[in-house]
């Protein structure tokens, strides 16, 4: 057992438990609503769930190894971080693909594909050199993955990306004028998306390490945060409409 205490890594794991604390609040926040939710926002509630569960275990990890620790249990952490960071890949293709094609058995094969090599990819890393030894610098303490993993892991991003930038040229340019307001929050729900996955491919492929990485970690707050002003905008909004039609009744 290490006793030296990193203070940069400590700082990081409190910048990490601020993120993990706004993603759990907002999580929370969607499953209140879970019965008013359809199945399209469920699986965007899903997405958000497992992200919360990456940075809960991504704080707890750095806090560990900031007070010395460097036992079996940050290994096992490790694995179980980037087994979450995977499994996001399922309800979020799940969620694009019924918006984007309104078909269920489109979402369905493309999540349980997704869901197939999240297995795969956490198999690999579960192999000897399947992750690499810990690179600490006075702010961070991270690993890389093997390369197959990464592939993978790459790949999805690549597919989610596009599928949201899709999205959003879809209202751009196609939305239909008698559902502007619908049509209107469906891409807003896009960009904490688009902010979020694009850090997170950013973050994975470790081009960023030591204290930059702390100031880039404080930015996927503003997704959580996005995100929840947009859902609650929306209640408001369809709030008011009942409202008003009741009244006009």
């Amino acid at each position: 057992m290490n006793q030296t205490f990193l203070v940069g890594i400590f700082f990081n794991s409190l910048v990490s438990m601020s993120v993990a604390v706004v993603a759990f609040l907002f999580t929370i926040f969607l499953f209140r609503r879970w019965n008013r939710l359809d199945i399209t926002r469920r699986a965007y509630t899903w997405f958000w769930f497992f992200t919360m569960l990456v940075w809960i275990m991504v704080a707890i990890r750095y806090f560990f190894i900031s007070i010395g620790y460097a036992g079996l249990g940050i290994y096992i952490g490790d694995i179980a971080i980037e087994g979450a960071i995977f499994f996001t890949g399922p309800p979020l293709l799940y969620y694009l693909s019924l918006r984007l094609f309104k078909q269920k058995w489109v979402a369905s094969i493309l999540s349980i594909l997704s869901t197939i090599l999240a297995f795969i990819a956490l198999y690999f890393v579960l192999l000897p050199e399947g992750i690499s030894e810990i690179r600490i610098t006075d702010f961070s303490a991270d690993v890389s993955i093997n390369f197959v993993s990464l592939g993978i892991f790459a790949s999805q991003i690549i597919l989610i990306i596009g599928l949201i930038l899709y999205d959003i040229w879809t209202y751009l340019f196609r939305r239909e004028t008698n559902n502007i307001n619908d049509s209107l929050y469906q891409f807003l729900y896009s960009i904490p998306l688009l902010i979020y996955v694009g850090l997170g491919a950013i973050d994975q492929s470790k081009i960023i390490i030591d204290w930059p990485l702390v100031v880039f970690r404080i930015l996927y707050a503003s997704s959580f945060l996005f995100a929840y002003l947009i859902i609650l905008e929306e209640d408001l909004q369809n709030e008011q409409y009942f409202l008003e039609s009741n009244t006009t009744i």
